[in-house]
């Protein structure tokens, strides 16, 4: 069965028609050479460390750590390894990571980055002060309901 989608449907000038592509990403547009470079860098992760270690779960935290050492040394021009690819590893891995969490898939955990309120140990609430933020058990994002009583994430909705 194929999934009906809403929308304008694209049309061909062979005549050919395809429903819509609105809001699914264009990934022809990403550049092929760095694509490769990224996969480079999984498969010798994969050499190193197992196939999919990754996909385990590391801590936000410890991505966020590698990115900003790898940006560091790419900076001072050090040539020991490829910090460039292995900052854009670090930038893809987060956000996949970021986004399985997000969907319950890794656990919340893994979202270990307060905000800045939180980290200086401030309460939060909201503009009205009549709402206190919640962290989401999904997604692990701090938001404010729109009601006191409500419970819905904004970020992810759970």
């Amino acid at each position: 069965m194929i999934k009906k989608e809403e929308g304008e449907a694209r049309q061909f000038s062979t005549g050919a028609h395809k429903q819509p592509a609105k809001d699914k990403g264009t990934p022809v547009l990403f550049p092929g050479d760095a694509y490769l470079e990224i996969c480079k860098h999984f498969e010798e992760g994969a050499v190193l460390h197992g196939g999919r270690n990754w996909e385990k779960g590391i801590p936000l935290s410890e991505l966020i750590n590698s990115l900003e050492r790898h940006i560091a040394q790419e900076k001072m021009g050090l040539t020991d390894e490829s910090h460039d690819r292995a900052l854009a590893w670090c930038a893809v891995v987060y956000l996949a990571t970021k986004l399985r969490i997000r969907q319950g898939i890794l656990p919340a955990e893994l979202a270990d980055i307060p905000s800045p309120a939180e980290a200086a140990g401030q309460q939060v609430r909201s503009s009205d002060g009549l709402r206190q933020p919640k962290r989401c058990a999904i997604c692990n994002e701090l938001f404010c309901p729109p009601v006191p009583s409500a419970i819905v994430c904004s970020g992810c909705g759970g």
